[in-house]
This record gives structure tokens, sequence and C-alpha cells, in this order.
């Protein structure tokens, strides 16, 4: 969307709701299924997450980047990614962090265990 913001669409009873239904459906047609079509293959996903804006680590994306490498059938990139972002939390025992440890454990247990990708 051009605001690149969130955009809420609320029914509360206060607007006419076709009106808001049109509006949606005109807004998913005119940015969502061009951005959907123009990043339908892992590749190109994976390409604009590496290049999307993140915030604090560990950021959503940076579960989608690991998943995504992995996917792709890049270990050892998956591998430094989990250390780059392991190191970004350090010591941290907040519950962010501590639940992207246990991911980056689980990943690893799995790259390990002789699972190359799909």
């Amino acid at each position: 969307m051009p605001e690149m913001s969130y955009a809420a669409w609320s029914f509360d009873g206060t607007t006419e709701y076709q009106t808001r239904i049109n509006g949606m459906v005109a807004s998913i047609m005119q940015f969502g299924v061009p951005f959907m079509q123009a990043h339908s293959t892992i590749t190109v996903l994976h390409q604009a997450l590496l290049k999307s804006k993140r915030g604090v680590p560990p950021d959503q994306l940076d579960y989608r980047i690991a998943a995504a490498s992995f996917l792709l059938g890049q270990l050892s990139e998956t591998e430094a990614f989990l250390d780059t972002k392991l190191v970004e939390i350090d010591e941290r025992k907040d519950a962010a962090a501590e639940y992207f440890r246990r991911f980056a454990k689980n990943l690893r247990q799995y790259l390990h265990h002789g699972h190359s990708g799909p």
C-alpha cells in the first residue's frame, strides 16, 4: 500500500459495510495481488525478506529468512544467519530472545539430522 504501513479495516458499526468492503477489495486487487504475483517463488521472496527493514532482533522476519534459506537448500547460509542473530541477542533473557534461541536450536537439530531442505 502506498502508505507503507499497517492499514486497519474495522467493522465497528459506524460505517456502511459495503463501502468498507469495496475499499478492501480494491486495495487487495491494486496492491496485494501484484505483490503476491511478484513474490511467487521462494527465491524471490527470500531476496525480498533479506532486503526488508527489520526491527530489534529477533524480528519476526528473522524466522522467515532462516526458514526460506533452509527451503532453498542454503544450509551454510542458514547456519550463518542463525549464528549472526544469536550473537545479536547475546545475553538477553526476555521471552523473544529465548523463543528465538529455541527456534535456532530446533532448526539446527533438524539440519544436523540429515534434512537438507524440501
